[in-house]
Protein backbone atom coordinates (compact mmCIF):
# COMPACT_ATOMS: atom_id res chain seq x y z
CA UNK A 1 0.00 0.00 0.00
CA UNK A 2 1.34 3.44 -0.88
CA UNK A 3 0.21 6.74 0.56
CA UNK A 4 1.32 10.08 -0.86
CA UNK A 5 1.11 13.30 1.07
CA UNK A 6 1.96 16.45 -0.84
CA UNK A 7 1.91 18.81 2.07
CA UNK A 8 3.81 21.90 1.10
CA UNK A 9 5.61 24.05 -1.41
CA UNK A 10 9.18 22.99 -0.75
CA UNK A 11 12.01 21.50 -2.78
CA UNK A 12 11.35 17.91 -3.75
CA UNK A 13 12.29 15.35 -1.13
CA UNK A 14 11.18 11.78 -0.49
CA UNK A 15 10.95 10.75 3.15
CA UNK A 16 10.40 7.05 3.94
CA UNK A 17 8.14 6.94 6.99
CA UNK A 18 9.27 3.48 8.03
CA UNK A 19 11.31 0.55 6.82
CA UNK A 20 8.42 -1.89 6.76
CA UNK A 21 6.89 -3.22 3.59
CA UNK A 22 4.63 -2.24 1.92
CA UNK A 23 6.15 1.20 1.47
CA UNK A 24 4.67 4.35 2.91
CA UNK A 25 6.21 7.63 1.79
CA UNK A 26 5.61 11.30 2.27
CA UNK A 27 6.37 13.57 -0.65
CA UNK A 28 6.81 17.26 -0.12
CA UNK A 29 6.71 18.58 -3.65
CA UNK A 30 4.87 20.75 -6.10
CA UNK A 31 5.04 20.67 -9.85
CA UNK A 32 3.96 23.15 -12.42
CA UNK A 33 4.81 23.57 -16.05
CA UNK A 34 8.24 24.91 -15.17
CA UNK A 35 11.24 23.56 -13.29
CA UNK A 36 11.91 26.74 -11.30
CA UNK A 37 9.34 28.55 -9.15
CA UNK A 38 9.32 31.47 -6.75
CA UNK A 39 7.79 31.05 -3.30
CA UNK A 40 6.88 33.61 -0.66
CA UNK A 41 8.11 32.31 2.70
CA UNK A 42 5.37 32.40 5.34
CA UNK A 43 5.65 29.42 7.68
CA UNK A 44 2.95 26.85 6.92
CA UNK A 45 1.39 29.31 4.46
CA UNK A 46 4.44 29.44 2.16
CA UNK A 47 3.02 29.75 -1.34
CA UNK A 48 3.94 29.84 -4.99
CA UNK A 49 3.99 33.52 -5.97
CA UNK A 50 2.48 32.96 -9.42
CA UNK A 51 -0.75 31.39 -8.11
CA UNK A 52 -1.26 33.19 -4.81
CA UNK A 53 -4.71 34.77 -4.54
CA UNK A 54 -5.33 38.17 -2.98
CA UNK A 55 -7.20 36.40 -0.17
CA UNK A 56 -4.17 34.22 0.56
CA UNK A 57 -1.89 37.28 0.55
CA UNK A 58 -4.17 38.91 3.13
CA UNK A 59 -4.08 35.74 5.24
CA UNK A 60 -0.27 35.76 5.14
CA UNK A 61 -0.18 39.44 6.13
CA UNK A 62 -2.55 38.77 9.04
CA UNK A 63 -0.79 35.63 10.27
CA UNK A 64 2.65 37.20 9.92
CA UNK A 65 1.67 39.69 12.62
CA UNK A 66 0.74 36.82 14.93
CA UNK A 67 3.34 34.16 14.11
CA UNK A 68 6.06 35.96 12.16
CA UNK A 69 8.62 35.90 14.97
CA UNK A 70 8.34 32.17 15.72
CA UNK A 71 11.00 29.70 14.55
CA UNK A 72 8.66 28.02 12.07
CA UNK A 73 8.20 31.36 10.31
CA UNK A 74 11.94 32.00 9.92
CA UNK A 75 12.55 33.95 6.72
CA UNK A 76 8.97 35.23 6.52
CA UNK A 77 8.51 37.74 3.72
CA UNK A 78 11.48 36.48 1.71
CA UNK A 79 10.97 35.20 -1.81
CA UNK A 80 12.98 32.13 -2.71
CA UNK A 81 13.37 30.22 -5.95
CA UNK A 82 13.45 26.46 -5.93
CA UNK A 83 13.59 23.65 -8.43
CA UNK A 84 10.43 21.59 -8.78
CA UNK A 85 9.85 18.14 -10.18
CA UNK A 86 6.84 16.10 -11.13
CA UNK A 87 4.92 13.72 -8.90
CA UNK A 88 5.33 11.17 -11.70
CA UNK A 89 9.12 11.57 -11.63
CA UNK A 90 9.26 11.05 -7.88
CA UNK A 91 6.95 8.03 -7.99
CA UNK A 92 9.02 6.57 -10.84
CA UNK A 93 12.16 7.00 -8.75
CA UNK A 94 10.72 4.69 -6.08
CA UNK A 95 9.00 2.31 -8.49
CA UNK A 96 5.43 3.28 -7.64
CA UNK A 97 2.59 3.28 -10.21
CA UNK A 98 -0.36 3.00 -7.83
CA UNK A 99 -1.20 5.28 -4.88
CA UNK A 100 -4.00 4.37 -2.48
CA UNK A 101 -4.29 7.81 -0.87
CA UNK A 102 -2.93 11.22 -1.89
CA UNK A 103 -3.33 14.31 0.32
CA UNK A 104 -2.88 17.52 -1.67
CA UNK A 105 -2.48 20.77 0.25
CA UNK A 106 -0.16 23.25 -1.44
CA UNK A 107 -1.68 26.60 -0.49
CA UNK A 108 -3.45 27.46 -3.71
CA UNK A 109 -1.37 25.55 -6.26
CA UNK A 110 -3.53 22.40 -6.13
CA UNK A 111 -4.81 22.74 -9.70
CA UNK A 112 -1.27 23.16 -11.03
CA UNK A 113 -0.16 19.97 -9.30
CA UNK A 114 -3.20 18.07 -10.57
CA UNK A 115 -2.71 19.29 -14.15
CA UNK A 116 0.93 18.16 -14.05
CA UNK A 117 0.17 14.54 -13.14
CA UNK A 118 0.25 12.07 -16.03
CA UNK A 119 -2.73 9.99 -14.90
CA UNK A 120 -2.09 7.57 -17.75
CA UNK A 121 1.10 6.54 -15.92
CA UNK A 122 -0.12 6.43 -12.31
CA UNK A 123 -3.41 5.59 -10.61
CA UNK A 124 -4.59 7.22 -7.42
CA UNK A 125 -7.59 5.73 -5.60
CA UNK A 126 -8.48 8.55 -3.19
CA UNK A 127 -7.50 12.19 -2.91
CA UNK A 128 -8.10 14.71 -0.18
CA UNK A 129 -7.60 18.16 -1.68
CA UNK A 130 -7.59 21.44 0.20
CA UNK A 131 -10.58 23.44 -0.97
CA UNK A 132 -9.81 26.98 0.13
CA UNK A 133 -8.53 28.08 -3.27
CA UNK A 134 -9.83 27.36 -6.80
CA UNK A 135 -12.38 24.81 -5.55
CA UNK A 136 -14.68 24.92 -8.58
CA UNK A 137 -11.75 24.54 -10.97
CA UNK A 138 -10.45 21.54 -8.99
CA UNK A 139 -13.91 19.93 -8.92
CA UNK A 140 -14.32 20.33 -12.68
CA UNK A 141 -10.85 18.91 -13.32
CA UNK A 142 -11.36 15.91 -11.03
CA UNK A 143 -14.74 15.08 -12.54
CA UNK A 144 -13.19 15.32 -16.02
CA UNK A 145 -10.54 12.72 -15.19
CA UNK A 146 -12.94 10.24 -13.61
CA UNK A 147 -13.28 11.11 -9.93
CA UNK A 148 -16.35 11.84 -7.84
CA UNK A 149 -16.54 13.95 -4.73
CA UNK A 150 -17.60 12.26 -1.51
CA UNK A 151 -19.87 14.46 0.57
CA UNK A 152 -18.71 15.16 4.12
CA UNK A 153 -22.11 15.56 5.78
CA UNK A 154 -20.58 15.90 9.25
CA UNK A 155 -18.00 18.46 8.02
CA UNK A 156 -15.13 16.55 9.63
CA UNK A 157 -12.78 17.65 6.85
CA UNK A 158 -13.79 21.28 6.80
CA UNK A 159 -10.78 22.34 4.71
CA UNK A 160 -10.62 19.38 2.30
CA UNK A 161 -12.74 17.69 -0.35
CA UNK A 162 -12.50 13.92 -0.75
CA UNK A 163 -12.38 12.48 -4.28
CA UNK A 164 -12.64 8.79 -5.18
CA UNK A 165 -12.08 7.20 -8.59
CA UNK A 166 -15.41 6.53 -10.32
CA UNK A 167 -14.62 2.81 -10.70
CA UNK A 168 -14.17 2.27 -6.94
CA UNK A 169 -17.23 0.99 -5.10
CA UNK A 170 -17.64 2.15 -1.52
CA UNK A 171 -19.68 -0.21 0.65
Amino acid sequence: MHHVDSSGCVPAKVFPLNNSSPATVTLSVVEVKTTLMSFLVAGGLTSAVDVMSDEHKRRIEHDTKTYGTTDTWDGVGNTIETNCTTINHLLDSIGVRHVDYFSLDVEGAEILVLESIAFSEVTVDVFTIEKQEHREQVQTFMKGIGYRIIEDSENKLSLDDVYVRDDIVIA
